[in-house]
């Protein structure tokens, strides 16, 4: 007997291709994958909680924090482990939230993935103190490294969690020879990682690290006077403060150009504004058996007295002229 039932099996190569279509068609896109995998993390002062808060119709925990790298507060929504359900399940243990204090500096792991970002962990930060300033950062290592045919000196550095490589700008020598340069080096070689640096950075495909020093806090004292010091033979502007109660001469840093020294402008404008007996914080580094001056402003109590005086001197100059007649118009015949 013929069979006439119809042959209801593939080819063996249909077979594949077919089921290759129906994987693809399941899986999702690299590009919805890659969207699912991207976090950001925000390094901020924690501010405050709020359990089972109402959220589209479900209970979550609403997190307030302050970035620390500034900005407004942001208010943010843990997720909980399924948000499909309305059970109020947070992705994070809530005993460490409830031991959190005002101000603690915490990282938040943030899922981006959805139209409002979800928190999805949360972790104390160790913040250094200085590392939250603009300009300063971690160090954290150096090393030799090659791209392609080119090898340079690397330098890593983070801010508040993100990592930066570096590359040391090139300085010829004395004898014309080119290499990593040697006053970046010395400073480099001489750090440990997690000191907080200040470092000036030229942005571009390979960012490239111009110079970098330790980084000093600021420092309360009392001005006295701008005064000089000697300089690579030359007259320098210097400002003679008293820190607890010891004489200290700051040389305004600047630069040699051209054989003549030339120092910062910013700061010996701002040195040359104080009167004597001025409270002021100073910033400033040791090198070369002198302290430099890197930035001098009034403290913060001698700021809010000018205000004040500021502020009560327009009110007087209101009253003077509230107080004064109105003029009369010129009568007309």
């Amino acid at each position: 007997m013929t069979n006439t039932t119809p042959n209801r099996t593939l080819p063996r190569a249909a077979a594949a291709a077919l089921a290759l279509c129906v994987l693809l068609a399941a899986a999702p896109s690299q590009a919805q994958q890659e969207k699912e995998k991207k976090k950001t993390t925000v390094v901020g002062r924690y501010l405050a909680h709020k359990e089972k808060f109402n959220y589209q119709g479900k209970k979550v925990l609403l997190l307030g924090i302050e970035p620390v790298a500034g900005g407004k507060p942001m208010e943010l929504i843990v997720a909980n482990h399924d948000m499909n359900k309305s059970d109020y399940n947070p992705v994070i243990n809530t005993d460490h939230v409830n031991a959190l204090s005002k101000g603690d500096t915490i990282k938040v792991t943030l899922d981006d993935s959805k139209p409002r970002p979800f928190v999805r962990d949360i972790d104390k930060y160790d913040l250094k103190p200085g590392e939250e300033e603009p300009g300063t950062f971690v160090f954290e290592n150096t090393f030799p490294k090659t791209e392609g045919k080119v090898t340079y000196t690397a330098v890593v550095l983070s801010k508040l969690d993100e990592f930066k490589t570096l590359a040391v700008q090139l300085k010829k020598d004395k004898e014309g020879n080119s290499g990593p340069d040697a006053a970046v080096m010395d400073v480099v070689n001489s750090l440990k990682t997690g000191d907080v640096v200040e470092a000036d950075v030229r942005e571009g495909r390979t960012p490239v690290l111009v110079a970098i020093e330790k980084y000093s806090p600021a420092q309360t004292a009392k001005f006295l006077k701008v005064s000089e010091a000697e300089v690579e033979g030359q007259k320098a502007p210097a400002v003679e403060l008293e820190v607890d109660g010891k004489p200290v001469t700051a040389v305004v840093q600047g630069e040699l150009k051209n054989k003549r020294w030339v120092s910062d402008s910013k700061v010996l404008a701002a040195a040359k504004k104080f009167k004597p007996e001025t409270e002021v914080v100073y910033r400033a580094r040791e090198a070369d058996g002198k302290v430099w001056l890197k930035e001098i402003k009034a403290a913060p109590q001698q700021r809010e007295e000018k205000e004040r005086s500021t502020a009560s001197a327009g009110d007087e100059s209101d009253e003077k002229t509230t107080d004064r007649p109105a003029r009369r118009g010129r009568r007309r015949d």
